[in-house]
């Protein structure tokens, strides 16, 4: 049996309004269709499915729509087209039929310019270098992209594609940029572009790849390790990252002598714009002092203009940490830590924290990764980061070898 019901849309536009959309129904199959329609939430009664705001204008519109909508469906019954067709193809009928508009003629339903506008609002770099890369990438695979639109993406389109990466790329990476795809069609049906989704029943494949942390032991012998003095301020980097729960560094080096304050470091991560707050033991507090900055929060990039060749510098001086050398300097030997990079440090301090019996709910929340199913929730409940600072604690006295009790243990006597 087919259902048509007007909804309210997901996203809202500066002025607060959003989308009134067309929902269709057929049986477990759902499709939405956007209209020119745009309310603010109390115009719209979501229960009732009515407009109670006060132009006529729009009451006009929103009841002409209704109208129209229910003589489709009961000409599509009487024609006896109804019972063949699914949400997706009544979507697409509305579309033409009822709101006059056409997928072809709509810009935003080309592919690319889709695939742009999301790549342009990302906050992060490192997350617009990505999307640029998909984009180079589906660029070379298909020759027509420029006129591709998003009802043209097909399953098939998607497995070529995945042969095409998989040439010169190992299945992670692959998935990345399947998944950047994927997520730019979830954005444009929110948002009423397209109907079509073809990621139904495609599986984006994906390798385990091995743990990138150190063991307890593995670290202790870091912080223990003699180097050089040149070296020494590569590892306390690492160490500030984890002291400072795996800290991104990115967010690290750009922060400002202002993010401290009060013993914590305040900061918005540039990945996702969330505020964090993590209180700065004496350990991350003494590495700071140290390399104290005039601009920024660390002096690192007081002198460097550039993070991502800081950052790439940092992490060839990590992985060359206790490396052999021989005469006037030359390496002749790998060191320890042959394959150690900034990333580590958030890897190692959730798997330690795991090991110790921190609740895995803490490590999220000290992680920042968000619960989907607790999205709504935690909106109304104010999180209590305090289970967080005594969970950092709790991990950096383990590491130093200290007791709950506060004595040292065996190992460390």
């Amino acid at each position: 049996m087919a259902t048509i019901k007007l909804v309210s849309g997901i996203k809202k536009s500066a002025d607060g309004r959003w989308t009134l959309r067309v929902r269709v129904n057929v049986g477990s199959s759902i499709a939405y269709v956007a209209t020119d329609i745009k309310l603010l939430d109390d115009e719209w009664d979501s229960g009732s499915c009515e407009y109670h705001g006060q132009s006529d204008l729009q009451r006009a519109r929103v009841i002409a729509l209704r109208s129209n909508l229910a003589v489709l469906l009961a000409e599509l019954k009487a024609s006896g087209r109804l019972s063949s067709l699914n949400a997706l193809d009544i979507a697409n009928i509305i579309r033409v039929e009822v709101l006059r508009k056409s997928p072809r003629s709509d810009p935003r339903s080309l592919l690319i310019k889709r695939m742009e506008a999301y790549r342009d609002k990302c906050v992060a770099k490192g997350t617009m270098e990505v999307y640029t890369r998909t984009i180079d990438t589906l660029s070379r695979f298909d020759h027509d992209l420029a006129s591709r639109r998003m009802e043209q993406v097909d399953r098939r389109y998607l497995e070529d594609f995945e042969k095409f990466c998989r040439r010169t790329m190992s299945v992670n990476t692959t998935s990345i940029l399947l998944r950047n795809i994927r997520t730019v069609f979830n954005d444009a049906r929110d948002d009423g572009v397209t109907t079509n989704y073809p990621f139904r029943g495609f599986k984006i494949r994906q390798e385990e790849t091995r743990k990138r942390c150190l063991s307890a032991e593995r670290l202790r012998q870091l912080m223990s390790m003699e180097l050089p003095e040149s070296q020494v301020r590569y590892r306390d980097y690492f160490m500030l990252m984890f002291y400072l729960i795996g800290v991104n560094t990115v967010d690290l080096f750009n922060a400002r002598p202002c993010d401290l304050e009060d013993g914590r470091l305040n900061y918005r991560r540039e990945k996702t714009g969330k505020l964090y707050s993590v209180k700065v033991e004496p350990e991350a507090m003494a590495i700071i002092m140290k390399y104290k900055g005039k601009t920024h929060l660390l002096e690192a990039m007081d002198n460097h203009d550039d993070f991502l060749s800081w950052r790439t510098q940092l992490n060839k001086r990590l992985k060359a940490l206790g490396q052999i050398t021989g005469k006037r300097g030359k390496v002749i030997g790998d060191g320890p830590f042959p394959e150690l990079s900034t990333y580590w440090a958030r890897h190692t301090w959730a798997t330690l924290a795991y090991q110790i019996g921190i609740p895995v709910d803490t490590i999220a929340q000290a992680l920042g990764h968000s619960d989907r199913s607790h999205s709504v929730t935690f909106t109304y409940i104010k999180t209590d980061q305090r289970r967080v600072d005594e969970a950092n604690r709790k991990l950096i006295d383990f590491v130093n070898g200290i007791s709950p009790s506060g004595n040292r243990t065996q190992d460390d006597k």
